[in-house]
C-alpha cells in the first residue's frame, strides 16, 4: 500500500480552508493545447481538471508570498514535480491522481501557516505526517503546579490520526478533537541544513494556523513532543516532553526540501 494513498483528503480540505478562490478560472493546462499523454489524460477526466485546478490555485498563492529570489525556488520545485510526473505517470490514472494530492498538500503546508501579517520568508520547509501514533502514557508527569503552555497537547494515552492537513485526536472517554494541521521544519544552520540532534529532524506543530510546539523526529517515525510548562507569570518554566509511538509501518513523516535541501 503506498504511504500517500491518505493523501486524496487534501483537496477537500484545501477547499473548506480556503474556500474563498475561485477554482473556476484558475486552471494551468490548456487543454485545446494538449500535447502530451498526461495531459490528455488529465483532460479526459474532471477528477484530474479539478485537482490540477487546486494545485495551481496553491502554486499562485505560494508564488506571490515569498521575495523574487525564493520565488524562483519555488519555481524549480514545481518544475522538478512535473519532470517526475510525467516520466512515472506515463498514461496512468492513479499514478496522476497520487502525484497531484501530494504536491497539493506540500503546498497547502506551506499556506496553512500563512496569515496576512506572517513573514512572507519565513524559510521552512513544509512535512507530510500521515498515520496513527499512540501517545506515551508514562513520559513527564511532575510540573509542579506549572501551567502547560502548549495549547493543543494530546492527552497521555490519547491516539492521533493523522491525514495531510489533518490531526485528529482522541482521548481515553473516546472523545475526538480534529484541526487543521501542518508541520514546518525549524533552527536551520548558517549553511541552511536542516537541523539534527542525534540523528533527528526538528519540526514546529500549527494548528489552525497558530504556531503551538515543536517535535522531534526519531527513528521509526517516532516523534516526540517538546513543550514547557511555567508558572502563571510566564517564569520559571521548565521543558517537558511525550513521546507518540507509530502504531503501523504505515505511519510515517516526510520532508520536502524546497528552501534548505542539505
Amino acid at each position: 500500500m503506498s504511504k500517500l494513498n491518505g493523501l486524496n483528503s487534501v483537496a477537500l480540505i484545501f477547499l473548506l480552508f480556503f474556500g474563498n478562490i475561485n477554482f473556476l478560472h484558475s486552471q494551468s493546462l490548456d487543454c485545446r493545447k494538449s500535447a502530451s499523454i498526461n495531459e490528455k489524460l488529465i483532460c479526459s477526466y474532471p477528477e484530474l481538471i479539478r485537482l490540477d485546478n487546486v494545485l495551481n490555485s496553491q502554486y499562485t498563492q505560494v508564488i506571490k508570498r515569498f521575495s523574487s529570489a525564493n520565488q524562483n525556488k519555488i519555481r524549480v520545485f514545481q518544475k522538478k514535480w512535473l519532470a517526475d510526473r510525467d516520466e512515472k505517470c506515463d498514461g496512468s490514472k492513479d499514478c496522476l491522481v497520487e502525484k497531484y494530492n501530494e504536491q497539493i498538500y506540500v503546498f497547502y503546508s506551506l499556506l496553512v501557516r500563512l496569515s496576512d501579517d506572517a513573514s512572507t520568508d519565513y524559510l521552512s520547509n513544509p512535512v507530510v505526517m500521515s498515520g496513527k501514533w499512540i501517545v506515551d502514557a508514562q513520559g513527564d508527569n511532575n510540573t509542579d503546579g506549572k501551567i502547560i503552555t502548549a495549547i493543543n497537547l494530546p492527552p497521555k494515552g490519547g491516539v492521533l490520526l493523522a491525514t495531510p492537513g489533518k490531526l485528529c485526536i482522541t482521548d481515553a472517554s473516546k472523545i475526538e478533537t480534529c484541526s487543521v494541521f501542518a508541520l514546518t521544519t525549524i533552527g536551520y544552520n548558517a549553511k541552511g541544513a536542516s537541523p539534527k540532534v542525534s540523528g533527528t529532524l526538528r519540526f514546529l506543530t500549527y494548528f489552525d494556523g497558530r504556531a503551538d510546539f515543536e517535535v522531534i523526529l526519531k527513528e521509526g517515525n517516532q516523534l516526540e513532543a517538546i513543550y514547557r510548562a511555567c508558572q502563571p507569570d510566564a517564569t520559571q518554566c521548565q521543558k517537558l516532553s511525550q513521546k507518540w509511538l507509530p502504531e503501523s509501518a504505515h505511519s510515517f513523516v516526510k520532508e520536502y526540501k524546497i528552501f534548505n535541501s542539505q
